[in-house]
């Protein structure tokens, strides 16, 4: 499911679909406890590789879904906190909505922030 992008399989009996799973219904039970997930993804994800502060960007896990809120300084930054979540042992999901404040990947373009 994960090498093919796979996030919900159809159960069917004979042509009448009778339900649907997701990849986090299949997991339940092998996944370590939300909190366990989301201490490491604050520790070290943004503490060590990323070197944010534990305060400046929200951490949510539900069931091993994992949503990312906040703004880092640069683009590429957004791009590398999805891509090492995901790597997060029993992490099924990532929702991220993190922001940037400048484009690394297009210049020096900046993105204004409206209060």
């Amino acid at each position: 499911m994960v090498v093919d992008e796979v996030r919900r399989l159809c159960v069917v009996d004979g042509e009448r679909l009778v339900g649907v799973l997701s990849r986090a219904d299949l997991l339940r039970g092998f996944l370590r406890h939300d909190e366990e997930i989301r201490r490491d993804m604050v520790d070290d994800v943004f503490g060590l590789r990323l070197g944010v502060s534990a305060g400046s960007v929200g951490v949510a896990v539900e069931r091993g879904v994992v949503t990312l809120l906040g703004q880092l300084p640069a683009k590429s930054d957004v791009e590398l906190a999805t891509t090492l979540t995901e790597r997060v042992s029993d992490v099924v999901e990532v929702h991220n909505r993190l922001d940037y404040v400048w484009n690394d990947r297009q210049g020096r373009e900046h993105r204004w922030i409206h209060l």
